[in-house]
């Protein structure tokens, strides 16, 4: 409490001493260099007989006041300041932010306030359920992820688990079959976020729950790898994989890796067959350095 106290004393004895020089300029330097619950104290560190003006950092109850000699400029910005559940979006010459902005180098050609200016953080919540039908066709949730995201993050994307291997005794089926989500991808747009309901308690808006369906393997298809021939020209298969998967999904072929080549590159595929479909994946030759002896 004492400290705080003292240190404002002594700002307001420091400005009043750079307006009128009643103190050596060594010990207005060391005074400036003091911190005050975040804030830089920053003034200029000789004014003489120039025209100096104030300038006033304000963020909410914390003031700062700094010194600039007419033609002069901002040379030093004070610390970001701190208010929980917001995000300090800079320095402006109003309190709504609809003014000047002002950073370090602004010119400063009068006395002026500059207010901290805010962004609320608006947190938004959504749970999504994953289920298949079990051997009786009811609805079987075996999984549930919740998702946490800013407003400014939308549009916002979930992928679901590519594929779960389900439990027999839900199934009836004995080989505990692979299945695959029915929607390959979950965007959530800007007006979705209209329909969330904010949480006083939690501070978040939580967004209706969603759901994905896990579905047996409707399509196969092939993912083939090719190395590019030593010609430089075309390529050659080196390998190929058959994959299951849901026909109406977009998949990334898988990369593996090769001693002998590079990944060079592959590209999410539309899947929109039962079966027959390539999914390439292009590697080059690694170079080899010979050496003799």
């Amino acid at each position: 409490m004492y400290k705080g106290l003292i240190k404002r004393f002594l700002a307001r004895v420091l400005v009043f001493a750079m307006m009128f020089q009643t103190l050596p300029t060594n010990l207005l330097a060391a005074l400036a260099e003091g911190d005050d619950g975040g804030w830089l104290q920053a003034v200029s560190n000789d004014v003489g007989n120039e025209t100096a003006y104030t300038v006033t950092f304000k963020s909410d109850t914390d003031t700062l006041t700094q010194i600039v000699v007419e033609g002069g400029t901002l040379t030093v910005m004070p610390e970001k300041p701190f208010k929980a559940g917001y995000r300090f979006a800079g320095w402006n010459t109003k309190a709504d932010g609809t003014g000047n902005v002002v950073t370090k180098g602004y010119a400063v050609t009068g006395d002026m306030d500059v207010y901290a200016v805010f962004e609320k953080i608006s947190v938004y919540e959504v749970a999504v359920d994953y289920w298949y039908k079990n051997s009786s066709g009811e609805k079987y949730i075996f999984d549930t992820q919740v998702f946490e995201f800013e407003a400014k993050a939308v549009p916002y994307t979930i992928t679901p688990p590519k594929q779960v291997s389900q439990d027999s005794a839900h199934t009836g089926d004995e080989d505990n079959p692979i299945y695959y989500p029915s929607t390959p991808t979950i965007t959530i747009a800007e007006a979705d976020l209209a329909k969330a309901v904010f949480d006083e308690q939690r501070d978040i808006y939580e967004l209706p729950r969603l759901d994905v369906e896990y579905v047996p393997f409707t399509a196969t298809y092939d993912f083939v790898y090719y190395l590019k021939n030593l010609s430089g020209s075309g390529y050659t298969e080196i390998e190929r994989e058959t994959v299951e998967g849901v026909k109406g999904s977009t998949v990334t072929p898988t990369v593996k890796t090769y001693d002998y080549a590079d990944f060079e590159r592959t590209a999410p595929v539309y899947i929109d067959q039962a079966s027959g479909q390539e999914l390439p994946v292009y590697y080059t030759r690694k170079e080899k350095k010979l050496t003799y002896d």
